[in-house]
C-alpha cells in the first residue's frame, strides 16, 4: 500500500486506522532506507549515497547559500554534477570534461583546463575547438619528447579564437601541452 497522508482523521479512534498507520511507517522506513544508513544504527540519518535528478534550470542561490545539483552538460549533454555560488553567480559543470590525450576539464574553482599532445607539423593548435571555448586564457605550460636535437618556444593567443602556438627549430618533435583559463 502506498503512503496514506489522510490518516488518522480527526474521528478515527487508533484501533480502527492502527493497520494503515502501522502501513505508512512500514513507507517512511522503507523510502527512508533507499539513500540513509538504517534507523536505529550509529549512522541513522546520514546518507549512503546522494541520488540527484537533473535538474531543468539552475537553481536560485540567496547570499548565504549555495546548490550542489545535477544539470545536463553544456557540452556533453549528459548529466553532471554543478556547482552554484551565492547570489543565483556562477554555475560550475564540476564533472564535465573529455578524458582523453586531448581533453579538457573544468576544475572546481570554474577555471577550465585542457591539455594535449601536438605534432610539429600542427601548429597553431586552435584551443576553442578542444571542448568550450575559452573567454580568457591565462596560462600555458608545455614539455616536449623530441626525435633529435631540436629547441622550441610556447606563445599564447590570447584573441578569438585562443590558440597556442609553438615555434621549433630541429628534428621532429611532439609538444605536449596544459592551458588554463576561464
Amino acid at each position: 500500500m502506498a503512503y496514506n497522508n489522510a490518516i488518522p482523521q480527526p474521528n478515527d479512534r487508533i484501533k480502527d486506522s492502527q493497520s494503515q498507520i502501522l502501513q505508512n511507517f512500514s513507507q517512511i522506513f522503507t523510502v527512508f532506507g533507499l539513500n540513509h544508513a538504517n534507523f536505529n544504527t550509529a549512522n541513522a540519518g546520514k546518507h549512503n549515497i546522494v541520488s540527484m535528478p537533473v535538474q531543468a534550470v539552475n537553481p536560485v542561490t540567496n547570499a548565504t547559500e549555495v546548490a550542489l545539483y545535477s544539470k545536463t552538460g553544456a557540452v556533453t549533454g549528459v548529466p553532471e554534477l554543478a556547482f552554484r555560488r551565492n547570489n543565483s553567480g556562477l554555475v560550475v559543470e564540476m564533472t564535465a570534461g573529455l578524458l582523453a590525450q586531448t581533453g579538457w576539464c573544468y576544475l572546481p574553482s570554474g577555471l577550465l583546463m585542457k591539455w594535449g599532445a601536438t605534432a610539429s607539423a600542427t601548429f597553431p593548435v586552435n584551443l576553442n575547438l578542444i571542448g568550450p571555448a575559452y573567454a580568457s586564457l591565462y596560462n600555458v605550460q608545455s614539455s616536449t619528447r623530441v626525435g633529435g636535437p631540436a629547441s622550441y618556444a610556447s606563445t599564447l593567443n590570447n584573441t578569438t579564437p585562443a590558440s597556442l602556438n609553438i615555434g621549433i627549430v630541429g628534428a621532429s618533435i611532439v609538444i605536449y601541452w596544459v592551458t588554463l583559463g576561464v
